[in-house]
Order: structure tokens, then sequence, then C-alpha cells
């Protein structure tokens, strides 16, 4: 599999904002230490994040992104929803860098813990169209995969 082609995948202010959130979440979770062997992917979202740092406050930009790295941070996302779900029942978060950032884009939820959950919508509709372009990436790696597999069985056959 080619997961480490790059493609460029165009975001908005907002989803930026989001996936920054989703790659501070999974940088800071409890027993996850980014520059450990075991688990090098952290390192390349840190990447992800600062490239997304660099480009706030622009209206739409295209990320450069690799498969690998969009799997990562679609496989880290997951427990994100959770701490949303908490965050807004007692106004504190497990993870304290999830907190500060979630405070700090969206400043609103420091007076009122509950409006954490209107983040939810659009967090899970970035998190659907990005896995919609992981699907349809994913599936292109396999059919050409299965296309040089038919090749190989078209040439042995024909020997």
């Amino acid at each position: 599999m080619k997961k480490n082609i790059l493609f460029n995948l165009p975001l908005n202010n907002k989803e930026r904002v989001l996936i920054d959130l989703i790659i501070t979440y999974a940088l800071a979770f409890p027993d996850i230490n980014p520059t450990s062997s075991i688990n090098k992917k952290l390192n390349h979202l840190l990447e992800l994040k600062k490239s997304i740092n660099d480009l706030q406050g622009q209206q739409v930009s295209n990320i450069e992104i690799s498969l690998d790295v969009l799997e990562d941070l679609l496989h880290y996302s997951k427990g994100i929803t959770n701490e949303f779900k908490s965050y807004s029942l007692s106004g504190q978060s497990m993870i304290k860098e999830f907190q500060s950032t979630l405070e700090r884009q969206f400043p609103q939820v420091k007076e009122q813990n509950s409006l954490a959950l209107d983040v939810l919508p659009e967090l899970r509709s970035l998190l659907d169209k990005l896995t919609m372009i992981y699907d349809a990436n994913y599936e292109e790696e396999i059919i050409e995969k299965k296309s040089v597999i038919n090749k190989l069985i078209n040439l042995f056959k024909n020997k």
C-alpha cells in the first residue's frame, strides 16, 4: 500500500481548529509519549498540528497530508466525544491540554460548559468528511493493488 502518498486536504478555519483539538487530545492522552518508538505516529500528528497552526486565520487552505497520517488522525480521534461530554457536565477535562485548547478556541464554553456539546455536530461532520476521504483513497489503493496482482496472474498464466 502506498499510504505515504501525499494529497491536498481542503480545510476551512473551523475544520483546522477542530483538527488541532483532535491532535491536542491525542498528544496529551495519558501514558502516551510522542517521542517513544512505539508512538512515532504521534510525531506525524504533531507536524500536522504545526502546519495547521501556521495557517490559522486563513479562510480556506489546503493541508498536505498522507493517507497514513489521516488514518492516525481518525484513529486517535476515538474517545474525543466522551471528553466533550465530560467537559459539558463538569467544566473539567481529564486532559488539561484538551481543556485549555477547547476553552481558548471556544471561549463561550468557560461560562456555560454545556455549550461544549454544540461543537460535537461540527466535529462529527468533520470526522465523517475525513473518513470518506480516507475510504475513497484507501479503495483506490486496493483497486491499484488488485490490478497489479491481476497483471502478475496473467503474466504467469501466459508462460
